[in-house]
């Protein structure tokens, strides 16, 4: 559009630089006929003093000043003619001009202010591009931050992992012991209560032999008190009678008194071993409530500590889950981010193809304009 103004400019130019010079020739052939015709009218003048004036053939000579005067006449009015056409066609030119120069400067005006909606454009280009390339730097700081997010994440997640398999190789080797240490109780407990019912079931025994070897004595002990006053009261009979009788009842004495102190040992060892139960059995006894109690408390800090473990296994899980939750929000938010950008970017290639679309209309409508003019 310039080079077609100042192409524009340059032919008015020239064509008014030719119209002067055509206008000064003009004045100066003008000029120059009428010095010639003031010449020819003097020396007519002149003649015409100096000579009578014959009318025969000499005004057809060439010499002829009146023949030379028409002749000036004849091309001064046919110049004239050639001076007047051309101020019409000057005129005319002037008048195409005029439009012509309307036309450019409606055309002026129109490229000014489509030069000023291209800066408007242009502008709003800039200020997209700064936008869009905020936008990418937003987009690029979002992601660095997802990607630290997620290698955080994996890095949790793997700690967790491996913490979650540790405390599970705990958990497993805590519940082995407690049920290995159970099972020992349960065997250990089996082993008292079969040794309470034994020791029960002897004592029992022991009990009912010392009640019938007591009732055997108290039966023996009567038949010799019985036996002792049958010999005191015969001793005043015969000493014959009474030697046959004790020769014949000394064995059965014997025999009870080896019977009584049979008895009498067993009996002593009966409450030895009394003695020795009783003193073992209490024991036992207050040692199995204690030896019980200890195994219920060992049992309860057991279970207290699988609790635990089950407790911070579920914490784990939860936070685990959490950690999940937010990898899948930070996952929405990039996926929100990359869609958000590929909407402005594809707002962006709309923008610039709809401003390469009116600039390429702007160029064509100039380029018609301006093969229309020249």
């Amino acid at each position: 559009l310039s080079s077609a103004l100042l192409d524009t400019s340059n032919n008015i130019h020239c064509l008014n630089s030719k119209i002067q010079a055509y206008r000064q020739e003009q004045s100066a052939a003008v000029e120059v006929l009428k010095e010639n015709v003031d010449v020819c009218l003097r020396h007519i003048s002149s003649r015409e003093a100096a000579t009578p004036v014959q009318l025969s053939s000499a005004r057809d000579s060439p010499t002829n000043p009146w023949r030379m005067v028409r002749d000036k006449e004849t091309t001064i009015l046919e110049l004239e003619r050639r001076n007047d056409h051309l101020k019409s066609k000057l005129e005319s030119a002037q008048e195409k001009l005029k439009e012509k120069s309307e036309e450019l400067l409606n055309s002026s005006r129109g490229l000014s202010e489509k030069s000023q909606e291209v800066s408007l454009l242009q502008d709003n280009l800039s200020v997209a591009e700064r936008r869009l390339a905020e936008n990418q730097r937003e987009v690029e700081r979002a992601t660095l931050r997802l990607r630290h997010i997620e290698e955080d994440s994996e890095k949790k997640a793997t700690r967790m992992k491996s913490e979650l398999g540790h405390m599970e190789q705990e958990l497993l080797a805590e519940r082995e012991r407690h049920s290995s240490s159970l099972q020992s109780l349960q065997r250990e407990l089996k082993q008292l209560h079969l040794e309470s019912s034994s020791w029960q079931e002897r004592y029992m025994r022991e009990k009912q032999k010392t009640s019938q070897l007591s009732e055997e004595l108290a039966q023996s002990t009567i038949q010799l008190q019985r036996h002792q006053k049958l010999e005191t009261n015969r001793n005043g009979d015969d000493a014959d009678t009474s030697d046959g009788k004790n020769s014949s009842k000394s064995p059965e004495l014997e025999d009870m008194r080896m019977k009584y102190e049979a008895l009498k040992k067993e009996l002593m060892q009966l409450k030895k071993k009394m003695a020795q139960n009783t003193s073992v059995h209490p024991s036992s006894k207050v040692a199995y409530p204690e030896e019980l109690n200890r195994l219920i408390l060992e049992k309860r800090d057991i279970e207290e500590i699988c609790l635990s473990f089950d407790r911070k296994f579920q914490k784990q899980t939860q936070v685990v889950k959490s950690l999940d939750q937010k990898l899948k929000e930070s996952q929405l938010k990039v996926e929100e981010l990359t869609q958000a950008k590929l909407e402005k970017q594809k707002g962006y290639q709309d923008f610039v193809k709809y401003v390469g679309e009116k600039l390429d209309l702007v160029v064509g409508l100039l380029s018609i304009r301006s093969a229309d003019t020249f």
